[in-house]
């Protein structure tokens, strides 16, 4: 990234603490594959939430700036 939009990081950085959070759930999911230890009684919902919120960061970043 050569060049960057001081708006794009003005709303980044309005979203870090959301991003925190949707890492740490990311980092949970991912420490439990590497155990084999998600099973089917483990909900994917957080999973079902970030994707979604990265959806959205990926659409207002690339499409309105």
């Amino acid at each position: 990234m050569e060049v960057c939009n001081p708006d794009v990081l003005r709303h980044l950085a309005s979203t870090y603490h959301d991003l925190l959070s949707h890492e740490k759930s990311l980092d949970f999911l991912v420490d439990l594959l590497q155990k084999d230890q998600l099973h089917d009684s483990i909900s994917l919902n957080s999973l079902d939430k970030t994707i979604t919120f990265y959806e959205v960061i990926f659409f207002f970043d690339v499409f309105l700036f």
